[in-house]
Order: structure tokens, then sequence, then C-alpha cells
């Protein structure tokens, strides 16, 4: 009842025209998709007009307009963290109502009645009655423009000044209906809250250019200056305790007990300037040098300012007269580049001292305290990236055979990133410059026109990337960094690791070694009890109440001292694919095209943590996944499941770390385009009826629904969760392009 099949809608309508000196284009589009997971949508309009006046013989003005409005609802199967993940809470409802409940009486309740009656906890909740009783809204309207100016001043000198602005408005309505958990845990009274938002970007770029050519000499010089803002604000409203539920968040005031209000806003500024040069010898020497200087307000007074170099040469070896005589090779070029760049991406006032409001009660007044809020660093600047790149242009047999091939290392310095501090200084972290970062790879394209004829066309384009990356250090005598995904508040030991000398996206937990066996224990004659054989790890963390025994988890002993302890967590899975990329072949006969891609990824593990929960509940009542059928008991010794409750709770080890490797189709079209003979009686330039189909399938052993995935990816350091991800869906379309 959570998963259904549905129709989406994609309609696109666009305008041009003009004459020689205004030329003017407008597009419409209107998407509409209805979610596969029950009382779930999207839907987008778009809108674009483009404006181009020629005012002069050498002055020229451009403008665009952009809109769009988007719609999202429905909980989504990742809507509640931790242990409410919709997703996980669909897989371990049990589907029965058993001998005490008629199916009925336990589809209607919010939470499990006999979990109420026996007083276990509410961390199984209907799925069903909770899509229908929340309501989850989010609304968004952009709006965007940007015009510019360019000025011939004279032959070769020209000056272009730009601006865009940019605004979106953004509001989520939330609400708790009678039948939802949260209504139930505020005493069965419904409860919501608004929130409204409003991001402002404007920018304003000026430059001068100055071209020149003398001979088989040319020159381009530009000068130029950037400034940028940005700012957010928001405005949150909560009240609980609402009589009825019927008008939602349209009266937040019906609510009895108005329980939040809350505002914020920032803003932050950036000013650049830099200049470029360019030459260009006979069109077979070419040499590019940069230097920008950037200015950001998110650094404090002495580190504002940040310099970024660069340069870059090629060689088009094809044009050199020595080469001519070689036919098959119609283009041969080298490319070597270096350059630094910068990143300022962090939150604004991190070098200053902020505060926070708190509320307390002193004898009968409520008093505001402001308390710090943060650690300030004044010392933070910006984080720095070196790259070197060497590639290569070849093409072959007049072009129909192409590959470009780029090697880089790219090293990243003074990383901005969230320091753990001293309980002693009364904050968990500062915002800090600290580590390196090495990211080497090897990039391949290669594109090629197997077949050509008057009627029919075969193209291809593979692509494949190999990159690799190096934590080089981090803050002086650390050698690890520890992250916790935070996919559920009862998993509190750290999940993830970055060590000095390895790649980021390590998975951190203890080493599956299968499961103890009646063969690792022994009895002793007139004496039950089980005794673990010599050579046999102990795991002394089993209680007295659960101990160790035959049909628990065993795990590896890393450090070889004879029993398990948090010292033997170690690696046990890497996020991060050692390869992938895609091939796409496109073919045309007369009026047919056809055409697929697909998608590849090798090398990555992926943590799936909606397994992990979804098998593993000493709960009678849970419904899991099929694999606890083959769980170990005195009849059936499985070295890969355990016994029901065999065990340690809230443990993370490397079970639940699978292979993401996969092949995925991930597009496939058929189309045909009606000759023009027959169009043109109707006033149809063109006429084209197609066939798409997306994700139609998937080749993997990843045991989840979907292995490109990473819920937590935000973090760098905790990429490949799976908790509760939202799958992809198989999508057929059928369309129709009409041009007049």
């Amino acid at each position: 009842e959570m998963c259904i099949r549905d129709r989406s809608q994609d309609h696109n309508l666009s305008i041009s025209g003009g004459s020689d000196n205004t030329k003017y284009t407008a597009s419409f589009s209107r998407y509409i998709e209805n979610g596969i997971f029950k009382n779930s949508g999207f839907d987008k309009t778009t809108g674009k007009i483009r404006f181009n006046q020629k005012i002069t013989k050498n002055i020229t003005f451009d403008t665009t307009v952009n809109y769009a409005q988007t719609n999202r609802k429905g909980v989504g199967t990742s809507a509640d963290s931790g242990r409410f993940n919709m997703l996980a809470q669909i897989l371990s409802a049990r589907p029965t109502g058993g001998l005490k409940l008629t199916d009925e009486d336990l589809l209607n309740s919010a939470i499990d009645p006999e979990m109420l009656e026996t007083g276990e906890s509410l961390a199984q909740v209907n799925p069903v009655m909770q899509t229908e009783s929340v309501t989850n809204n989010k609304r968004g309207e952009m709006w965007s423009a940007n015009a510019s100016i360019t000025w011939q001043i004279i032959k070769g000198l020209t000056f272009k000044t730009a601006g865009t602005y940019n605004t979106t408005d953004s509001r989520t309505d939330i609400f708790y209906k009678t039948g939802s958990k949260e209504a139930y845990r505020n005493g069965e009274k419904p409860y919501g809250r608004t929130q409204m938002g409003r991001d402002v970007r404007w920018t304003n770029y000026n430059n001068l250019t100055w071209k020149q050519k003398i001979k088989k000499h040319t020159y381009d010089v530009m000068l130029g200056h950037e400034v940028s803002f940005k700012s957010s604000e928001y405005l949150l409203g909560e009240a609980m305790d609402f009589p009825f539920d019927n008008l939602g968040n349209d009266n937040l005031g019906i609510g009895a007990t108005p329980s939040k209000v809350s505002s914020s806003y920032n803003d932050k500024m950036l000013l650049s300037f830099f200049a470029r040069g360019n030459y260009n010898y006979d069109n077979r020497y070419l040499l590019t040098a940069t230097i920008r200087a950037d200015g950001s307000t998110v650094f404090s007074q002495k580190n504002k300012w940040g310099y970024f170099p660069s340069f870059s040469a090629a060689w088009r070896v094809s044009e050199e007269a020595f080469m001519k005589d070689i036919k098959w090779l119609s283009n041969f070029k080298v490319r070597f580049g270096w350059g630094t760049v910068g990143n300022d991406r962090i939150s604004n006032y991190l070098s200053l001292d902020l505060y926070e409001a708190s509320k307390y009660g002193v004898g009968n007044n409520t008093v505001t305290v402001l308390t710090p809020k943060q650690l300030k660093n004044a010392n933070l600047k910006w984080e720095g990236s070196n790259t070197v790149n060497l590639g290569v242009d070849l093409g072959f047999f007049d072009s129909r055979l192409n590959i470009t091939a780029d090697f880089f290392i790219k090293n990243t310095k003074d990383l901005l990133l969230a320091q753990s501090l001293a309980h002693i200084t009364g904050f968990n972290s500062q915002m800090q410059n600290i580590g390196k970062i090495q990211n080497k790879g090897f990039e391949l394209n290669v594109n090629s026109i197997n077949i050509q004829t008057r009627d029919f066309t075969w193209n291809t384009n593979f692509n494949i990337s190999f990159i690799k990356n190096t934590l080089k250090s981090l803050a002086s005598g650390v050698d690890a960094m520890y992250a916790r995904s935070g996919f559920d508040s009862n998993f509190t030991a750290y999940d993830y690791i970055a060590k000095v000398g390895e790649s980021l996206g390590l998975i951190y937990g203890y080493e599956f070694d299968g499961i103890y066996q009646s063969s690792d224990f022994y009895t002793k004659p007139g004496d039950p009890t089980l005794y673990l054989k010599d050579g046999v790890v102990n795991d002394p963390r089993y209680s007295t109440k659960e101990p160790l025994r035959p049909g628990v988890v065993k795990y590896k002993d890393q450090d070889g001292d004879g029993k398990i302890t948090t010292k033997d967590r170690t690696v046990i899975g890497s996020a991060i694919p050692k390869w992938y990329g895609g091939i796409t072949n496109t073919l045309n006969y007369k009026g047919i095209d056809f055409s697929f891609m697909l998608q590849f990824n090798y090398g990555n593990d992926v943590y799936n943590a909606t397994r992990l929960y979804s098998t593993q509940s000493r709960s009678g009542r849970r419904n899991m996944l099929a694999e606890v059928a083959d769980r170990w008991s005195p009849t059936n010794a499985s070295n890969k499941v355990p016994l029901y409750n065999g065990y340690i709770t809230n443990d993370v080890y490397s079970r639940f770390v699978e292979d993401g490797s996969f092949l995925r189709l991930k597009n496939i079209t058929l189309g045909y385009t009606l000759p023009k003979k027959w169009t043109s009686k109707f006033y149809v330039s063109r006429l084209r009826v197609y066939a798409t189909g997306q994700n139609l399938f998937c080749v993997t052993g990843y045991s989840g629904y979907d292995p490109e995935v990473s819920t937590a990816g935000s973090n760098p350091m905790t990429p490949g969760l799976d908790w509760g991800a939202y799958p992809k869906s198989k999508v057929f379309t059928f369309g129709l392009d009409i041009q007049f």
C-alpha cells in the first residue's frame, strides 16, 4: 500500500524570432510527477525570456529573465531521522494483526496496539497512516534576471558590464494530523509549523578586453572586477494542541499553544579583481596566464584576501609542417596546466564572538540569557587547491575517432574542517584550517563515428575516470579523524574514519568473522556450562543474560589479544569507487533515431544501514527482511545470519557493508521524425514522436534498492550511506516534438 505506479507529464514550448538587430527567444515548461511513494509528488513550472538588441554599431544589449516554481509534497522515505526513517518503518511493519488483532485494527492504529499494551518503545509506527496523516509541502519560487552591455570602444578594445539578480522564496508547511505518531506523542493533539525563507543573490561584473593580431601573433588581455552578495533569512512559527486539523497550516493561530517562534538573517559578500592574458602563435602555440584576488567577508580582517594564479600552455602538434604528410592523424594537441583556486564556503561570522539566547524561569518571571554560541577563530583563512593537469587530444581519420586523455594531481591544503575540542573548552568543535588532501586521477573520453553513410550513422561516446584521494595530514599530532553518520541516535559510536595516508570515505567498525558454532565450545562432565575452546576469540561484551553462545556474531580479533574490545574496530569498507564512467550509442537511419546510455561504477562499498535496521530486531512484533529466515538455529548452522538476538545491540560491523559496483541502463530512446514533405502540408517544419525508458535495469550484487546512494553525502566524511534512500523508479516516457 506504500508504493504505487503512476504517471508523469512533461510539456515544453519555445518561440524564437527577430531581425538582424533584434533577436528574442521565449520558452515555457511544465513537469508533473506523481511519486512512487504514497502521498508524494513533485511539479515544476519554468519560463525563460531572452532578448538581444544591437543598439548601435558598437553597443549590444543582452538580457535574460528566468522564472521557476516548484512544489514538493509527501514525507518521503527518509522524512524522519533516526529510527523513525520511513523506509525502515515500512520494512519492519508487521503485515498481519496476528491472534490478538484483526488486520483492520492494526491498519487503523497509529502505533502498534500490542506495543502500547506492553509499554514497549514507540519506535514502530503505522507507515500507511503516517503518510496519510502528515502534511509536508515545500514550495519554492525563483526569479532571476541578468543583463549585460557590450561596448566596442575602438577596434580591438571592448568593455562589458553585466549584472545578475536572483531571489528565491520558499515555504515549508508541516502539519501532524490526528493519526500521526507526532500527534499521538503530543497527547493525541495535532500540531504544525510553517517556515518561510528568502535567499537573495546579486552580482556585478565588469571587464575590459584588448584583442590584437599581428601577422601570426594573436594577443588577448583582459582586466576585470566582480562583486557578489548573498543573503538568507527565514521565519519559523509553530503551534501545538489544535482542537481539530481541518485547516492545517492555513491558520496556525488555532493552536492553543504557540510553542516556537524563531527568525534569522545572515549575509556574505565577495569582492574580486582579476587579469588574464592569452597568446596564440599561428594556431600552434597557445599560452594563458591569469591572476585573481578574492576578498571574502567570512574571514577576519587580516585574512580576507586570497591570491590565486594559474597558467596553461598547449601545443597543436598536428599543425606543424612535419605532420602534414600524416593524413590519418587529423588532430594532435598536448596541453599542460597549473593553477590555484580558493574555497570560502563556510558559515559567516566564525571569526567573531556569537551568542545565543536561552530562556529560564526565575521566580514568576522568564528571563533571557545570552550564552556563547561558538569559540571564534580569528585565524581562519582561505582553503587553497593547487592543480597540475597534463592532457592530450587526438583525432584520427578526419576526426571520426577522437580521444581526450587527462592526468591531474590536485593538492588541497588548509582544509576548512570542524576540529573536535576538549570538553573543558565548553564547545564540541571549532572550525579550523587543518590538513591536506591529494586527489589524483586519469580521465579518458573517446568519441567515434563508427558508420556514416547517406542514410545511416552510428556514433559512440565513452568516458571513464580513475580517481584516488589521499589524506596527507591533519592537525599537528593527529593521524585520524572520526565521524558519525547519525542515521540513528542509538548508534553512538563512530562509523566513519579518515586516516592520514589513506582515502576519505572509510567505513569504520568491527570485521564480521562469521557466527559462533557449537564446535567452538565444549562442556565438562556433569556441567552443562559452555566453555570457549582455546584459540577461539572471546567477546566479553556479551552479557550474563545473553551470554556468548552458539549462534551469535563473531568478530575478527584485530590486535591479537584473544578478546574483542573497541580496539578491534578497523576499516571495513571504502565508499570511494576505483573507477566509473559511461557509454552512449546513437544510431540514425533515415527518420529513425535510437540511442542508449550505460552507466557503470566499480570498487566502492555501500554502508547498508537500512538492512542493518531491518534484520536486527529483538522485537517479535516486527517484520524483517527475508534473509532472517535463514538465521542460525541448532538445526541450521548458518555462518552468515545470527540468532534473532545473537548480536551486540548498536554495533556497526562489516556484514552490512556491501559491494556497490553496478552497471545501469540509464536511458534508452527510440524516435521517428516524419518526412518534411508530409509535415509541410500542415505547416509543421519538424514532427518527431519518441519513447524513452529510464533506469530499466541495474546489474549489481547490492541487496538494497539502489547501489547509487549516499544519504549522508553532504558531509565528505560520510559518503556511501544507505538509510531509507528514495529508490530510483523506472520511467517510461512517450512524447511528441513539434516545430513550426
